[in-house]
């Protein structure tokens, strides 16, 4: 089995690999700075009001938006791309 591995050459799917395209040019910005204000928070000592707090709910939330975005647009796109493939798929049936 373990030689198997070294000369088949094998892919990890989409799934199985859990990468997101535009991660790191859109989110990881985003996530730097909620991470740097929910330190600045913390170190405050987790006020519930105040300038530092609002900041931290505000990078958390952008980025939490983000993400969602960026997710939605990737499972759009697996969308379109297996819908062109069901219908490349038609039409190579009907073609005489």
């Amino acid at each position: 089995m373990a030689a198997a591995r070294l000369v088949v050459p094998f892919t990890y799917s989409q799934q199985q690999s859990r990468r997101i395209p535009g991660l790191s040019e859109q989110v990881q910005p985003l996530r730097d700075k909620s991470l740097f204000w929910h330190a600045l928070w913390d170190e405050c000592g987790r006020p519930h009001a105040g300038y530092v707090a609002d900041c931290m709910r505000r990078t958390r939330a952008a980025y939490h938006y983000c993400m969602r975005n960026v997710r939605k647009t990737r499972s759009q796109a697996v969308a379109r791309i297996a819908e062109a493939d069901r219908t490349a798929k038609n039409c190579r049936g009907h073609v005489t």
